[in-house]
């Protein structure tokens, strides 16, 4: 259960005068815990692995001490010695993770102390009622819950001591017992087993020790077996894994009043090894055989634990042993126990009951020669029957359901069979007598397309009775063949194939053969077309006939003019070539039902002629023109066959019909068609649409530079002319493939006018387009940020966490912080996020920055500001991520200099020493010191270090969580108020900690910008107020109440 309240606020008081740095090489300070039994009070000491005789303890520094959950839930009372006003700010009570014990968090605000190499040296002490109490520790940072631990509210509890000079270095090294002990005592130890006797190679070592002491178990090579916690009642437990052979074992209790060590010796056996012979299925008494260990006692066992049988494994190690099982499938178990232990193995074993058979037929009667013998035996079994001579005739298995049936081959006259059911548990027979005859033979005369009624004859058994049955069984017609064996029968058959079964029957059985009938019908026939009418001298003449019947049409003379089939429908057309005028067509269809004949009579005329004018690229609409057949109808139709157009050629033959057409080549077919038929002619016709303009920038009271691209969409291949002023011409260009056009024009600043003509075959279309031309400048500009410089893995290239962690917005920050905006400024958006945020290394993004142009006459006056992009090695970029910075505004026409300014979120910010050229690129480096401004001399807020030095490197001042024009870490509008709160507040810190860490964020309050703010433990950002401030050039004093103050007017 988690239970914790914040009862004291932290108080960021610090009073220091005078400060010397004496830093060593890889300097740690480890700690311990006792108790002064004069006093009565627990006492925390550090011991330095080097000496400063003035060592600044970091702000935020923190141990934490470890007490039973039994302890009251009160916040632990500290006297402060050395390192500053500790205080236990930060508790928990028996979290989830760690229900035994209670966790106190004691942070200090950081003072100096002076260290001795080797020297305890007394930090604070706290008393807790009851004089000593075991189990009061130090925390371990390696084995104590985490801050993500089950309970412990978010809160990091690890011991952290910061080193002022490092920024806050952590040189906590580890936690050390001090001879005797906490309480003075050393733990009990007793070993009861085991000692002196044969064991398994995983022992049980136990025996007796303090309560709560660690109780650690070695082996040979000092090995550590096992590790376990002495129980309340005195007692420890745990199995080990040793080799075979004598062993001896070392069980130490420790506690924090010291360690005692016992010894005990044994030897270690192997468990026996046992290999079982799986078994087959058998009878239900069989034997059970195997190895083992020799001398080991085997038992063997059946499901429910009774004991079958059990034995002792020979000298050999063999063993046999036989049991008697019920029938069916089991699994038993087969152990085997020596000194080393017990191997069990389990053995699936099957016992089967002999089996049992009877045979229900054929039996006494005439059967076929190929009769099926069936019966009854135990389910599973093989049966096979066997015949004369004890040949196997068939071999089956006999069905779950206890049946068998197999067909059977034997030779004609009397037959006695025997069936044979076998399986596990043995063999039983059983037989039966009949008489087989043989099956009588048939044979059909073959079947020829005829009548509907026809005979089926044929030959086949004498006297044996013939049957013939159609479609859906019906019987169609019976008889009995013959004293020679001959049959016929005569059935009515449908039109078209039939198959009927013929089926002959005899005490021999029963012959089936299968023949097909065709009943043809005399043919039927109808002329559709053409009948007193004006043809072509190629009609097509069609009709109805009998399916399958050969159509045949003969003209003048009987020729004949064409032959076909009709088809699956009753349909037939032909195609036939006639001499003009008229004309008498006769039709025949014939089958082997018959023939019909039709005639049919029409007037035959030539074609219609047809010739069109070629076609040139022209309008969407057009004329189609051209000469045909006087009188004739001429259609016009377009793709999927639409109709264009239709009309009718004059006396003359001359047509016009004008189309609708789609832009771009078409292709159109132009028909004429008249009483000879039709004639047509395909070509293709080109139209062109009037062309669009669009105009997408410049926009309409937009401020451009005095080189702007105009853009926007025209018809493709449409010529794009730009004009401006004057109606001067600013380009020339051609619409893509895609429908855009782009051009960078050249314009005077002030307000301009540009209108975008789009001309084709179609027309010509305009658009215009209305902005402000103003001067632009354009920056190469380099800037480092000190919080996120620090602690960076390569010289010079900033760490770029919060880019790595998805946090950096798409669109600027500041104006929503209150950066005042000016010249156009604000609401910048990264142009394509996916990509300018992937780039990893020195152009990775910082962060965004905030850039001033400055008057060259005031510059307290800002012309123009732009929210840009800091790559990682200090490149100031615009929104792609890649070019330099430009300004365009109409602040700066006729601006020939101005000062440039770049401020951060919370950096305080740096001007250039002297105005920069607005006409051309301008190079501004803030990494060299002579780059930034300072405030005039005689100016109470003039500093001697507008920037900080970080590794070498100028960078902006970190820690102006406020935003305003300061850095204070102690007193009024104090930067480190912000990060407390903000801890606090967080709505995940229900416990109130003020080591919560806050994850994941992008906060004004994360100064070192790693994504995260920290208000106490390591790399807070408490640590840079405070060392920026104390170390400041012109804190010659060591101030905490120093204000590191921004050079800008």
């Amino acid at each position: 259960m988690m239970k914790i309240r914040l009862t004291d606020l932290l108080m960021f008081l610090l009073l220091l005068v005078g400060w010397t740095s004496q830093k060593a090489v890889a300097q740690s300070i480890n700690l311990t815990l006792k108790y002064n039994t004069s006093s009565s009070v627990y006492e925390v000491y550090g011991r330095p692995t080097f000496t400063n005789v003035k060592f600044g303890i970091g702000a935020g520094s923190q141990i934490s001490i470890v007490v039973p959950a039994s302890v009251p839930d009160n916040a632990l009372t500290i006297t402060a010695v050395n390192g500053g006003p500790w205080s236990d700010g930060s508790r928990i009570y028996a979290p989830t993770a760690d229900p035994a014990h209670d966790f106190h968090g004691i942070a200090t605000t950081g003072d100096y102390a002076s260290l001795t190499s080797g020297q305890e040296l007394l930090l604070f002490t706290f008393n807790i009622a009851g004089g000593c109490m075991p189990g009061i520790r130090l925390f371990e940072n390696s084995t104590d819950p985490s801050s993500n631990a089950a309970g412990m509210g978010g809160g990091d509890f690890a011991n952290y001591l910061g080193d002022a000079v490092g920024f806050g270095t952590d040189v906590y090294g580890s936690n050390y017992v001090s001879p005797g002990g906490l309480c003075g005592t050393p733990p009990t130890l007793a070993i009861t087993g085991p000692s002196g006797t044969q064991t398994s190679t995983s022992p049980t070592v136990s025996g007796t020790a303090t309560p709560g002491s660690v109780v650690s178990i070695t082996g040979p090579n000092n090995a550590t077996l096992c590790s376990t916690t002495a129980t309340a009642g005195g007692s420890f437990s745990c199995v080990v894994s040793v080799t075979t052979g004598p062993a001896t074992v070392t069980v130490t209790a420790s506690n924090a009043s010291g360690t005692t060590t016992a010894t005990t010796s044994f030897t270690a056996v192997p468990a026996p090894t046992l290999a079982v012979t799986p078994t087959a299925p058998g009878p239900l008494t069989q034997p059970v055989s195997g190895t083992t260990t020799p001398g080991d006692l085997i038992a063997i066992t059946d499901p429910t634990g009774a004991t079958l049988c059990s034995t002792t494994a020979s000298a050999n190690g063999t063993f046999a042993c036989t049991v008697t099982l019920p029938p069916g499938s089991s699994t038993l178990t087969v152990a085997s126990t020596g000194p080393g232990g017990t191997t069990a193995v389990a053995l699936p074993v099957t016992a089967v009951l002999q089996p049992t058979v009877g045979i229900t037929g054929p039996s006494g009667t005439q059967t076929s020669t190929s009769p099926t013998v069936s019966g009854t035996a135990t389910p599973g079994s093989v049966v096979t029957i066997t015949g004369p001579n004890n040949a196997t005739l068939c071999s089956t298995t006999a069905t779950a359901g206890g049946t068998f049936s197999c067909v059977v081959s034997v030779p004609t006259g009397p037959v006695t069979v025997t069936a044979t059911a076998t399986n596990f548990g043995g063999t039983v027979s059983s037989t039966t007598s009949f008489t087989a005859l043989s099956t009588p033979v048939i044979a059909i005369n073959p079947t020829v397309p005829g009548p509907l009624t026809q005979p089926i004859s044929g030959t086949t058994t004498p006297g044996s009775v013939v049957t013939i049955t159609g479609p859906g069984g019906i019987t169609a017609c019976s008889t009995t063949a013959s004293a020679n064996g001959s049959f016929s029968c005569s059935i009515t058959v449908p039109t078209g194939p039939t198959t009927y079964t013929v089926t002959t029957s005899g005490p021999g059985g029963t012959t089936t053969v299968p023949v097909t009938t065709t009943g043809v019908a005399a043919p039927t026939l109808a002329i559709n077309g053409p009948s007193n009418t004006q043809t072509s001298t190629s009609p097509t003449v069609s009709g109805t006939a009998t399916p399958g019947s050969v159509v045949s049409i003969t003209g003048p003379g009987n020729a004949t003019l064409c032959s076909t089939t009709a088809t699956a429908g009753g349909s037939f057309s032909c195609t036939v070539s006639v001499a003009t005028g008229p004309a008498t067509l006769t039709v025949t269809a014939s089958n082997p039902g018959g023939t019909a004949t039709s005639t049919t009579s029409f007037t035959a005329a030539g074609a219609p002629t047809v010739a069109v004018n070629p076609p040139v690229p022209g309008p969407i609409t057009q004329p189609i023109a051209g000469t045909a057949t006087p009188g004739s109808v001429v259609t016009i139709t377009g793709p999927g066959n639409t109709t264009l157009c239709s009309t009718t050629a004059s006396a003359s033959g001359a047509f016009s019909c004008s189309v609708t057409l789609p832009t771009g080549p078409t292709s159109i077919t132009v028909t004429t068609t008249g009483p000879g038929g039709t004639t047509s002619v395909p070509l293709t016709v080109t139209a062109v649409a009037a062309p669009t303009v669009a105009i997408n920038g410049p926009a309409t009271g937009s401020q451009t530079s005095t080189s702007p691209t105009v853009s926007g969409t025209a018809t493709p291949g449409s010529q794009v002319t730009i004009t401006g002023p004057g109606n001067a011409t600013l380009c020339s260009t051609t619409a893509t493939a895609g429908g855009s056009f782009s051009c960078v024009v050249s314009v005077a600043t002030g307000p301009v006018t540009v209108t975008v003509t789009a001309a084709n075959a179609g027309g010509t279309v305009t658009a215009t387009t209305s902005f402000v031309a103003a001067a632009t400048a354009q920056l190469s500009m380099r800037v480092l940020l000190q919080g996120a410089l620090t602690n960076s893995t390569t010289a010079g290239r900033m760490r770029d966490d919060l880019r790595s962690k998805n946090l950096i917005p798409t669109t600027e920050p500041y104006t929503a912080l209150g950066f005042a905006q000016a010249g156009g400024g604000g609401g910048e958006a990264i142009s394509s996020p996916a990509t300018v945020l992937a780039v990893t290394g020195a152009n990775a993004i910082v962060d965004w920055i905030f850039v001033e142009l400055r008057s060259a006459a005031n510059p307290a006056q800002v012309l123009a500001t732009r929210s840009a992009l800091l790559q990682a090695d200090g490149d100031i970029v615009g929104v792609d991520g890649v070019s330099a910075l430009n300004f365009t505004s109409n602040v700066l026409n006729n601006v020939a200099t101005c000062y440039v300014a770049v401020r951060h979120r919370n950096h305080l910010g740096v001007m250039t020493a002297s105005p920069v050229s607005t006409s051309a690129l301008s190079s501004v480096d803030f990494t060299n010191a002579a780059t930034a401004y300072q405030l005039p001399v005689g100016n109470a807020l003039r500093t001697t270090a507008p920037q900080a030095k970080e590794s070498g490197y100028y960078a902006l001042w970190a820690g102006n969580t406020l935003a305003d024009n300061q850095i204070v870490l102690q007193g009024p509008d104090n930067d480190a108020d912000p990060v407390f709160f903000d801890i606090l507040s967080d709505t995940g810190n229900t416990a109130g900690f003020t080591n919560f860490i806050r994850n994941n964020v992008y906060s004004g309050n994360d100064i070192d910008m790693d994504g995260r703010v920290i208000f106490q433990g390591p790399n807070n950002e408490i640590d840079y107020i405070f060392f920026n401030a104390l170390n400041h050039p012109d804190n010659v004093k060591a101030y905490a109440n120093f204000i590191i103050k921004q050079q800008l007017p």
